[in-house]
């Protein structure tokens, strides 16, 4: 069952997909969207900034047409200054999630999940999602999740299937492999 926020978040994805898809600008919007949320990842004063009831709400506004100059996108630049006015703009990292996979749905592209031990860069990410688009003849996206106990290597998970090349995996199946042969 869905919460009344899980389903705000999903409404508020949904809509955004509807304005990108009747631009014709579906893929733009999620490269636009996610520069935006690793923007937010990476300085954290904006979020606070866009959050405060202490702020007026025109340099809000100033600060978002700003920031997004370069962009061209008013449906866009509207969509997060929607977000903001209606304190919805704390949200933005779960209406980014739902956004990404109705967007990937809508662009054929299969989402898969890359543990490691350490995050991997974006260049290593890209490098993986290269190898897997290849592989299954189909676009890859990758999200990295952080697994300590994998002790070194890489599990991916696409598509229902994974790919374990960890070396918690090759102990294990060492293990298994040296026991099996002591049972001989």
């Amino acid at each position: 069952m869905i919460n009344s926020a899980n389903e705000l978040n999903y409404n508020y994805a949904y809509a955004l997909i509807l304005l990108a898809n009747e631009q014709k600008d579906l893929e733009k919007c999620l490269e636009i969207f996610t520069d935006f949320v690793d923007l937010l990842n990476n300085d954290k004063e904006i979020l606070p900034f866009l959050e405060s009831y202490f702020v007026q709400l025109i340099d809000k506004y100033l600060f978002i047409d700003e920031i997004l100059s370069s962009v061209k996108r008013t449906y866009f630049t509207s969509f997060l200054k929607l977000l903001i006015k209606k304190h919805l703009i704390k949200n933005i990292e779960q209406i980014y999630r739902e956004f990404k996979k109705l967007a990937n749905k809508n662009l054929g592209v299969l989402e898969g999940i890359i543990y490691s031990t350490i995050p991997l860069t974006k260049e290593k990410i890209v490098e993986f999602e290269k190898v897997f688009s290849a592989k299954s003849q189909a676009k890859v996206s990758f999200l990295n999740k952080v697994d300590a106990s994998l002790i070194g290597g890489v599990k991916v998970y696409l598509d229902g299937e994974i790919y374990d090349d960890s070396l918690k995996y090759q102990l294990e199946s060492l293990k298994n492999n040296l026991l099996s042969m002591k049972g001989r």
